[in-house]
């Protein structure tokens, strides 16, 4: 069964999900993070069985912000978009074998985006391998192939 729900405390969803999935994946994909938007989430990404994170080059992200995911073990992708764009993304999802969740909407990997923001997601939960999981992880996989 798939449930969909709309959230706006984006950073409390995120930690109940690790909760509910230890040692499953987890991949992000945002244009923006900050230590401050990571720091919440360390232990977090820390029980994760693997880690990926694909960022968009900006001149907001600081260098510090991704050593830190590289710290906690992150797997850090970095996504150059073509001149005049911006790789903007908002997607966080968490895999087992059988199980899936995605948050996809607003929130970026910053504190603003986590906790200061107002901010609105869909949150996901069901089953892996069916929609509209296939395609969330398949973007993913697009994404980390076009990074560095």
């Amino acid at each position: 069964m798939t449930t969909v729900q709309t959230v706006d405390n984006a950073l409390d969803f995120l930690l109940q999900a690790t909760k509910e999935f230890p040692y499953a994946s987890l991949d992000i994909c945002t244009g923006y993070i900050s230590t401050n938007g990571i720091f919440p989430l360390q232990d977090a990404l820390k029980s994760m069985s693997t880690s990926r994170a694909v960022v968009g080059l900006n001149p907001t992200n600081r260098l510090n912000a991704f050593r830190m995911l590289r710290g906690l073990g992150v797997q850090v992708y970095v996504y150059v978009a073509p001149s005049r764009t911006i790789f903007h993304p908002k997607i966080y999802f968490g895999a087992s074998e059988m199980q899936a969740w995605a948050m996809i909407g607003s929130s970026n990997l910053t504190e603003s985006g986590m906790l200061t923001n107002i901010e609105h997601n869909l949150f996901i939960t069901g089953q892996r391998h069916i929609e509209p999981f296939s395609s969330i992880e398949a973007r993913i996989e697009a994404f980390i192939k076009q990074s560095y």
